[in-house]
């Protein structure tokens, strides 16, 4: 099977390989019905929803800043798509360049005036 197909799928919502994102497909009782989220959406395959487009995820897997969330929270990207995110906490967060984990301060990472961008 090579493309769109809703053969020997189940009914639901599956990402389309034909056209361009954000569109996707919807297979009902063998039958194909293309679809297409609302601007700056895209089809997520992992929730099969469309959601707010993590432009960041394009730029590989990982953890990143999130253009959806804003400030304090970061997205954990796989194969162009956010598939979970972390919020830091709200008393002077920061993100460790390299882990991309929550810490208090960029002086425990880095001491005083060492913070990543």
């Amino acid at each position: 099977m090579c493309g769109d197909t809703c053969e020997g799928k189940p009914d639901g919502y599956y990402p389309s390989v034909n056209r361009p994102r954000p569109a996707y497909y919807q297979c009902e009782m063998g039958q194909l019905y293309y679809l297409s989220c609302q601007p700056f959406q895209e089809f997520n395959p992992h929730t099969r929803k469309c959601q707010c487009f993590e432009g960041v995820c394009l730029h590989g897997d990982g953890w990143k800043s999130s253009f959806c969330r804003g400030i304090n929270w970061r997205v954990l990207c796989s194969h162009g798509h956010p598939i979970k995110y972390r919020k830091c906490p709200v008393y002077r967060p920061y993100c460790h360049c390299h882990t991309h984990v929550c810490v208090q301060t960029c002086g425990h990472v880095y001491g005083p005036g060492g913070c990543c961008q």
